[in-house]
């Protein structure tokens, strides 16, 4: 309930690969901020932001301008990283951060354009190694709403 409600206002909210689900739970938003967000759980509202940015998205996943999606060369090659580098401010990193006056734990960011970010709570929407190699769930008593496998860099194996 609390830990979710903030995203009510989000237009997109994203999961991330960030490693410590109780150090998320204790800064919020701000902790995904500096980390990979990984597009393995994503929700999108209709929102005319949120429609937009998925058109975009789509269009430069599957349509990218000629030469390299982002540069510098081979920066982006995947859906995720496209994502990325769309939502942080500028391209460059980190490029997201809590809204002016936010409170610690908050669940939004500042993102790119008009766009309102959530970093959905990594305790309820594990990553592979949180919850398979860490068993973070166990550790903080928590019953995740859902688990994505680690996202893998391109053709590479493991």
């Amino acid at each position: 309930g609390a830990r979710c409600s903030a995203l009510r206002e989000a237009d997109v909210a994203v999961s991330s690969d960030n490693m410590s689900p109780g150090e998320d739970l204790r800064i919020g938003a701000a902790y995904a901020a500096g980390g990979t967000l990984n597009t393995g759980l994503l929700f999108v509202r209709p929102t005319a932001a949120g429609t937009a940015f998925a058109t975009r998205w789509h269009e430069t996943v599957s349509s990218p301008p000629p030469g390299k999606r982002f540069a510098p060369p081979g920066c982006c090659t995947s859906d995720q990283q496209v994502f990325g580098r769309m939502v942080r401010v500028g391209g460059g990193y980190p490029g997201l951060a809590p809204p002016a006056g936010a409170p610690t734990g908050g669940r939004l960011l500042r993102a790119d354009g008009n766009l309102t970010l959530g970093s959905l709570p990594l305790a309820l929407f594990m990553n592979g190694h949180s919850y398979f190699v860490q068993r973070a769930h166990e550790r903080l008593g928590v019953a995740p709403f859902a688990v994505h496998a680690t996202y893998t860099l391109d053709t590479h194996e493991g």
